[in-house]
């Protein structure tokens, strides 16, 4: 059972997994936070993850274990090559000058001012097979698409976007072709190409 001590602290060793890495509510009873709605809710080095949160009663999402966490020191692409065993890529406020291209589950969650700015082509790509989570990035001035889902019939795509903005790319906001897409909670607007185009999802 997971539950906090008197002084509003984790009673259970090591501390940060006693709380699925939610901070302890504290009051006359401490318990564990239901789950998060910000940063501010998980223990130190931790992420909320509210690419699911629409599965939660109150719409609250989940703190990461911090040791499958990678955070972007250089370029985000670099740190999605080195996620090994690792689920989530932490991107720090910043402008990244580069375009992705993702076969593998990863989600990435963007924290402040994350701003993913392409140039030439499109700004994230997901091939057959790729399952890709993103919250909290703005993804603009690319001179294709903002994203793009490519699947096939045997190995369809997954795309779920939360929480950001796609705005100001010569093509598409998302153009999506046999891909599995969710939306939630995002700004989507001035895309020379049209905001959403799905086909065969």
């Amino acid at each position: 059972v997971f539950k906090c001590d008197g002084s509003g602290g984790c009673s259970l060793s090591p501390a940060q997994q006693s709380c699925n890495f939610a901070k302890c509510v504290s009051g006359a009873t401490p318990a564990c936070a239901d789950g998060c709605a910000g940063p501010g809710d998980c223990m130190s080095g931790s992420l909320c993850d509210r690419t699911a949160a629409h599965g939660h009663p109150q719409g609250r999402g989940t703190c990461i274990d911090p040791g499958k966490i990678v955070t972007v020191s250089g370029s985000i692409g670099a740190a999605v090559s080195s996620l090994g065993t690792g689920t989530h890529v932490r991107i720090p406020a910043g402008n990244y000058s580069e375009q992705l291209s993702i076969g593998k589950k990863v989600t990435l969650v963007g924290e402040g001012a994350a701003q993913l700015i392409p140039g030439a082509g499109t700004g994230i790509t997901l091939g057959a097979g790729g399952d890709v989570a993103i919250q909290g990035l703005t993804i603009t001035l690319a001179a294709g698409d903002g994203i793009e889902c490519a699947g096939n019939d045997t190995k369809p795509g997954r795309l779920t976007v939360v929480e950001s903005v796609i705005d100001g790319n010569k093509g598409q906001g998302v153009d999506s072709s046999k891909c599995d897409v969710t939306l939630r909670r995002n700004t989507i607007q001035g895309n020379a190409g049209g905001g959403v185009s799905l086909a065969n999802g």
